[in-house]
């Protein structure tokens, strides 16, 4: 299994009656990533860069009981990540 992308948001053409024109905040994708056997990263990135990550992802932790981090990547920007396949839950 490579992976599962999930995109949320909507392009810079859409037109949203809560946004009033604006382009959207976010273009948030949620990916699984398969590390060894049964053990999964999913990772949320695409996040706008005024969100406080850090209360996201305590609240992503207590919310999912699992671990979780926020790292660097060079493609994405911040992206956090948690440890696990939180997919269906």
């Amino acid at each position: 299994m490579d992976g599962t992308d999930v995109h949320f948001g909507g392009g810079a053409d859409e037109m949203d009656p809560f946004n009033e024109g604006k382009n959207p905040r976010s273009n948030v994708h949620i990916r699984l990533k398969q590390r060894t056997g049964r053990k999964f990263w999913t990772t949320a990135d695409g996040l706008a860069q005024d969100l406080d990550f850090d209360k996201i992802l305590k609240y992503f932790r207590k919310w999912k009981r699992c671990g979780g981090t926020i790292i660097e990547d060079p493609d994405h920007g911040e992206v956090i990540q948690l440890q696990g396949d939180h997919n269906v839950r």
